[in-house]
């Protein structure tokens, strides 16, 4: 997170209203705060809180922090962040009001008009705020308000009294006391499942083995009942079928005699349907002898009928066709067709005026649609040129601030140091051993100690060599691969600069090209809309200002064919009725002579019955109508005469077949009732065996079941039990605060590692930093040798607490995945002297980077003369609050 621009008033000790620049402060990578003590230095720090979280750490009640001669405090506050390589600008506002303590938030992204409001309230900004920054209000204020005096006493502090600094900012309290507190109660929670469990599997002490096997031995002897009992059930079954089948028969036999007493009592209307059938087919034949001429004389009722319809219809065509003729005598045909052909002719003659205007009007908006397609084209590359322009600022950009590799600079730092440390280690190893060698040889000549002193002076030259590089050790061919890549990824950015560049200047041409085309294209129409307005105007005189040949054409042939299709239809109306009439004539002709068919028909079909009559015997048609309606269907009274002697013979046969069953006349229905009484009680026996089995097999299954429940309930009271005891050797473990400590030293030798490589950059590689229950000072120019933290000087007490507050700082942001571009140093300077203000500046100085930038809270002065970019903070008088001034 980078701050742009704060703006509050009403805060603490400044009842005005402030603004900072920060933009143009941290621009040269430090600034500092400056003022007396009480003058509201830190007010700054206070104001960007609050704006953040809604809260300043050092009020106890919130409307407190409030100055007493303003009724409101009011804070503004810009910053950015940087995500993923895309930065974002952020617009907080915040407001507290004494009397009410009503607190109002926004929150917006963007900056101007462009800005967007994405949170409302003080709970929803203050959490949209920890999302984007990635850091709490509490891991905020130790990242950025870096605590460097608590810091100084921290390098030296007591082991427990730097374990409970670590847990406080750590927040380790859930490996202390809350994991002891943890444990307690799971520990009773286990306590109480076991007692549970306990309980439980105590209720099933007496299920045993030898109760299933009792269960079992007489659910095997009911068993063996229930078969014989079956057996019985069977026999009584067979005896009842038998009496039921006889019984049964008997019932038949009587049924079947009742059945032929009836029939015998129908004889005489039997033989008066015997005499009826043998004279229905001649009275059947009468009677549709007798229809038939019904028929023929309905017929011959609707022939009359539609003769006299017949005799009108002939009329009215006649009067029709009179009048159709008239009608097409009047309508002068020929001449309307001669008149429309004549203004056709007058039109063809000024067809190419006509074509030549609808030439122009389609080439005007065929340019038109031209003219409309290349703007839209040119917003395109407007467009394309815009994200080109934008995307190659970006990249030019990225290619400034990722410097030039000057590969000779390299070399000579650290890099030739290396190679020049293993080019004499190389010597001294090759110098020990000729040492080695010399000694073989050994005399005490003049000679030989010459050569073994050169060689032992030659040995530790080399040593204070090697030991000018350090300890630090440098691997040349990752250096160098490191320093390749970088080159590769500048070179990377370079190629994507220059292709830029290229379709830059592609889509500047085309869209160059693209305005030529639109400004010609208009030229054009303004030509052609000339022509057109001449054109029309000549055309206008004779067929005025709405005329379209070709609908003008359409028009006058419309209305020929309107005319000729009005005639056609006068003609096809007087030939339909000329025809209509013929074929009148016709059917009245055809409907005379059928009606005279009809008649003679008639008189021929009457003669026919009369004989009919006479020959067959019968009375008259009433007497053959009576017997027709009486037996409708013949075939029926067949039927029904046939049926009836088939069931007096089948009676007569079942009677004489039944009768000779032995015993069907003795069997009763008490008979029945008895045996199927003897086979209900053996029905009822077998069920209660079924039913008593089953209870006991069920019995056995609940036994089963409580027998698995108990083994169930031991293992599950095993595992309880386990963990009862697991959790009671982690309370012995966590006894007093052994854990928490454990945690904490883990802590504090990752923020020794982190510090150890900031303490080398700050001291030229001399100094490193250790933890083993104590922060221990390695000094590289000694041998790497370890000093205590309470033999440091007092710069070199800061440079170590600077360390370790900035390695702190990166280990919370390291959570949220955020980078951290500034921090302040609050009030860590008050005790130094000049010389050592010289050694805090060269820190800084060698901290501080483009994206890095570091915030000076302190009243020393000589800082505030050495620094250029501050805020000089002024007390607060009677008459006005306090104030600030921005020196860059």
């Amino acid at each position: 997170m980078k701050p742009i621009f704060l703006q509050f008033k009403g805060l603490n000790s400044f009842s005005e209203r402030v603004e900072i620049n920060f933009e143009q402060l941290i621009g040269g990578g430090i600034f500092g705060i400056f003022g007396d003590t009480g003058s509201g230095k830190s007010t700054i720090l206070d104001a960007i809180n609050f704006a953040l979280y809604g809260d300043v750490d050092r009020s106890k009640e919130k409307t407190d922090i409030i100055n007493y001669n303003c009724e409101q405090l009011e804070v503004k506050f810009t910053f950015s962040v940087l995500n993923y390589g895309e930065r974002k600008n952020y617009i907080v506002e915040r407001s507290l009001k004494k009397k009410s303590g009503t607190h109002k938030a926004a929150l917006y992204e963007g900056e101007g008009v462009n800005s967007v409001c994405i949170a409302d309230n003080a709970s929803t900004v203050k959490q949209k705020i920890i999302s984007i920054i990635g850091v709490e209000a509490e891991d905020f204020r130790k990242c950025i308000a870096l605590p460097q005096g608590e810091f100084a006493e921290f390098v030296k502090a007591k082991p427990a009294d730097r374990i409970n600094l670590i847990e406080r900012l750590f927040n380790l309290y859930k490996y202390g006391v809350k994991l002891k507190d943890k444990l307690r109660e799971v520990g009773d929670i286990a306590e109480n499942e076991y007692n549970k469990a306990y309980g439980e599997l105590a209720a099933y002490s007496d299920v045993n083995e030898h109760t299933i096997n009792n269960l079992s031995q007489e659910i095997a002897d009911y068993k063996e009942k229930h078969i014989q009992t079956e057996n019985y059930c069977r026999d009584c079954e067979a005896k009842l079928n038998k009496a039921n089948i006889l019984y049964e028969n008997s019932l038949k036999l009587l049924q079947a005699q009742k059945g032929l007493n009836t029939l015998l009592l129908q004889s005489d209307k039997i033989e008066k349907l015997r005499n009826s059938i043998a004279i229905f087919p001649d009275c059947k034949r009468v009677c549709e002898e007798y229809a038939f001429i019904n028929d023929l004389n309905e017929k011959l009722a609707i022939q009359q009928k539609k003769y006299e319809k017949l005799i009108l219809d002939i009329e009215n065509y006649s009067q029709r066709l009179v009048a159709a003729t008239k009608k097409l005598l009047e309508y002068d045909y020929e001449g309307k067709f001669a008149a429309l052909s004549s203004e056709l002719l007058i039109l063809e003659a000024n067809r190419e005026k006509f074509a030549k205007l609808e030439e122009i009007r389609f080439k005007l908006k065929q340019i038109q649609g031209e003219i409309k397609a290349n703007k839209a084209q040119l917003a395109e590359y407007d467009g394309q040129f815009n994200k080109i322009e934008s995307l190659l600022n970006v990249l030019k950009s990225q290619l400034n601030d990722q410097a030039e590799i000057n590969f000779t600079n390299i070399f000579k730092g650290r890099l030739q140091g290396e190679v020049l440390r293993k080019a004499y280690v190389d010597e001294l190893n090759f110098v020990c051993e000729l040492r080695e060698s010399v000694k073989e040889y050994r005399a005490e000549t003049k000679l030989y100690r010459a050569v073994n002193q050169a060689l032992s002076d030659r040995a530790d030259y080399l040593n204070e060599l090697i030991k000018g590089f350090g300890s630090e050790r440098i691997d040349v061919v990752k250096t160098l691969k490191d320093i390749q890549k970088d080159a590769e990824q500048r070179q990377a950015l370079i190629e994507r600069i220059n292709k830029g560049n290229e379709k830059y200047a592609e889509c500047n041409k085309n869209r160059y090209v693209l305005a030529e085309k639109i400004a010609r294209g208009e030229s054009d129409i303004k030509d052609y809309s000339n022509q057109f307005q001449k054109l029309f105007a000549e055309i206008a005189t004779n067929y005025g200002e709405k005329f379209d040949y070709l609908q003008i054409v359409s028009d006058i042939k419309l209305k020929i064919e309107l005319l000729k299709e009005e005639q056609s239809k006068l003609n096809g109306n007087k030939e339909f009725l000329q025809n209509n009439l013929l074929s009148l004539k016709a059917n009245l002709a055809s409907c005379s002579e059928y009606s005279l068919q009809l008649k003679g028909e008639i008189k021929i079909r009457k003669n026919t019955v009369d004989e009919l009559i006479i020959n067959s015997g019968l009375v008259d048609y009433e007497h053959c109508k009576n017997v027709v309606d009486e037996y409708v269907d013949y075939q029926t009274a067949v039927n029904s005469l046939k049926e009836y002697d088939e069931k007096v013979s089948s009676y007569k046969n079942v009677i004489a077949e039944l009768n000779s069953l032995e015993g069907i006349l003795q069997i009763t229905k008490t008979d029945v009732e008895l045996l199927r009484k003897e086979k209900e009680l053996s029905n009822v026996e077998l069920r209660e065996i079924h039913s008593k089995i089953k209870v006991l097999e069920n019995e056995k299954n609940n036994y089963l079941n409580k027998l698995n429940k108990k083994e169930q309930l031991s293992k599950r009271f095993a595992e309880i039990n386990d963990r009862r005891n697991l959790i009671g050797q982690l309370k012995e473990l966590v006894k007093g605060n052994k854990f928490m400590e454990y945690v904490a030293n883990g802590h504090l030798i990752e923020i020794s590692d982190l510090a150890s490589k900031t303490l080398l950059d700050l001291t030229d590689g001399r100094y490193f930093l250790t933890y083993e229950d104590g922060f221990y000072v390695g000094d590289n120019y000694n041998g790497g040798k370890n000093r205590g933290v309470n033999t440091l000087s007092g710069g070199e007490t800061f440079l170590v607490s600077l360390s370790l507050a900035l390695a702190l700082s990166q280990v919370i942001c390291a959570r949220s995945n955020k980078n951290i571009e500034f921090f302040f140093l609050d009030e860590g300077f008050g005790t130094l002297d000049e010389t050592l203000v010289d050694v805090v500046m060269s820190a800084l100085e060698k901290l501080k980077s483009s994206r890095f930038s570091i915030g000076i809270i302190s009243h020393v002065e000589e800082l505030k003369h050495r620094i250029e970019s501050k805020i000089t903070v002024n007390k607060a008088t009677e008459s006005r609050g306090s104030t600030l001034s921005v020196n860059f």
